[in-house]
């Protein structure tokens, strides 16, 4: 709870235009002045400000308490329609990883010495080692020796095909041997990566554009019969309308593969990063201001009373809560058609 005050506060700091800082500015000048210039010794009149604020902010509050309520209940209900489409999209990426280890766990596609070399030696090395340049903490000696180990002929098809098949945090990866929905969501951290680094668009560099080069250490054409139907299965799980009618061939994957580089990790990156989105800019800068107003609005003018015999004590309360309120509600003002606007984006 502290995390989304502090982040909903920072929020309100750091997206103000210069009109804001301008208007509050010559607002703090004015009302400094004024209220130097004015006699403020009566307490009645001290009394009087205090319990207008303490009204005004009551009020307020209670507007934005309803406006928030009714945000998290659009949330919600946004957020459903989200997941949904989440588990549909991760449902497709499922499939996509069991084509994958149907050509991944396949003796017969891969050098016998090239996959022996990959699964000792190379085991602990990854696709995104070699292509991630954010990641931190890479076995650089073990990516030199991989890069100039000449004998390893499509071993980086190899290790995308394993990025993709083998997901961290799932130890036995069971959802791959079986046909079925599994409803995984997968995380916003793994799929930022297969789509980062490309690791689907291998299907195209190597089975079409570098297909020459390749077609005698990746045989995807000794493939079983009965893992080609799986294939074809799952192709059309994936897309019936466009594999409803296709049988398997190296084109096949290919287009699969494009089918995810291009289109189903953006979406499904897109969607986690808006399911994984806690809190909207709108219901944190209202958020953030009802927080103010409740500080310097509701709390501090309770404090009033006490300090009866502290006249002074009574002008900075008076001040502080006048000054706040009052640069709350103008930059509000100032900021509404931009919460308008929005609020009504598509």
């Amino acid at each position: 709870m502290i995390q989304v005050f502090k982040n909903s506060c920072n929020y309100f700091f750091k997206n103000k235009s210069k009109l804001n800082y301008a208007v509050s500015i010559f607002f703090i000048l004015i009302f400094s002045y004024f209220y130097i210039k004015v006699n403020l010794n009566s307490e009645g009149l001290l009394t009087g400000m205090i319990s207008n604020i303490f009204t005004f902010s009551s009020i307020f509050s209670v507007i934005l308490i309803t406006f928030i309520i009714s945000k998290i209940f659009q949330i919600r209900n946004e957020s459903r329609d989200i997941k949904n489409k989440v588990i549909m999209l991760s449902n497709k990426v499922t499939d996509f990883r069991r084509i994958c280890d149907k050509i991944f766990s396949s003796y017969e596609v891969w050098d016998g010495k090239t996959k022996a070399v990959l699964e000792n030696k190379y085991k602990m090395l990854t696709y995104r080692h070699l292509y991630d340049d954010y990641m931190k903490k890479k076995p650089k000696k073990l990516i030199e020796e991989f890069i100039n180990d000449q004998d390893l002929k499509g071993a980086y098809f190899y290790l995308a095909l394993r990025d993709l098949v083998r997901v961290k945090g799932r130890r036995y990866n069971l959802e791959l041997y079986g046909n079925y929905d599994e409803d995984i969501i997968y995380s916003f951290d793994v799929v930022s990566v297969w789509s980062g680094i490309g690791c689907a668009n291998t299907f195209f560099y190597y089975l079409d554009h570098k297909y020459n080069s390749y077609k005698k250490s990746i045989l995807i054409d000794l493939l079983s019969n009965q893992e080609k139907r799986e294939i074809e299965n799952l192709a059309r799980k994936i897309n019936k309308e466009k594999y409803q009618d296709r049988k398997f061939d190296r084109t096949l994957l290919v287009e699969i593969g494009n089918d995810f580089e291009m289109d189903l990790f953006p979406k499904l990156y897109s969607c986690l990063y808006e399911l994984n989105e806690s809190f909207s800019k709108t219901l944190s800068y209202t958020l953030s201001m009802l927080i103010y107003i409740i500080i310097f609005g509701v709390f501090m003018p309770l404090f009033f009373p006490l300090f009866k015999d502290f006249l002074i004590i009574q002008k900075v309360l008076v001040y502080l809560s006048t000054l706040t309120i009052s640069l709350l509600f103008l930059n509000f003002i100032i900021d509404f058609k931009n919460i308008l606007r929005r609020e009504i984006e598509i």
